[in-house]
């Protein structure tokens, strides 16, 4: 088992015609963003129904996989933009001072809090393997909307990758 930087123990030669990443080892690995739902706000029913889901897909999907989580600062920029318009537009003080409180927690936000992102890896040996992994995910957890599970354009693989293996480089996400 290798240790050490992500970098050394998934070692990517290139990509294939299909989006995918080729790795050392003579395998392959894609991408998916997985959506995470609020747990709290669900009934206790929902969340273990979620669980089952999951539950079931460890069992009957037997290649490598490896979820991973990555953190990104939170970008208001666009929304305090507005807000600052909004403030100099307006000639209500009540008004013009409900907006400023408004754009200090944005403000504050975007130095202290960040946005969380999972994603999960599927290695496989083969194009067909692959396929086969993606319709079982798909199948189980569904993918896009109202699933569990995302798929993502190869820029935002690529986006994702060059973040994972440049932990100095700042994203957003």
């Amino acid at each position: 088992m290798k240790t050490g930087s992500i970098k050394n123990v998934i070692e990517i030669l290139g990509i294939n015609k299909n989006g995918r990443f080729l790795l050392k080892n003579g395998e392959q690995m894609d991408m998916m963003r997985i959506v995470s739902k609020d747990l709290n706000s669900l009934s206790n029913d929902e969340v273990e129904y979620l669980m089952l889901k999951w539950a079931k897909i460890y069992k009957i999907h037997s290649p490598d996989i490896k979820i991973i989580c990555m953190n990104f600062p939170c970008n208001t920029t666009s929304q305090q933009e507005f807000l600052q318009k909004k403030i100099q537009k307006t000639n209500n003080e009540v008004y013009k001072e409900t907006l400023r409180v408004y754009l200090d927690e944005l403000m504050w936000l975007q130095e202290n809090d960040t946005t969380r992102n999972f994603y999960l890896l599927i290695f496989a040996s083969s194009d067909e393997e692959m396929d086969q992994a993606y319709r079982r995910w798909s199948e189980n957890l569904g993918v896009n909307k109202n699933g569990l599970l995302k798929k993502m354009e190869f820029k935002e693989k690529l986006k994702i990758w060059t973040n994972l293996l440049n932990k100095g480089i700042l994203f957003r996400a």
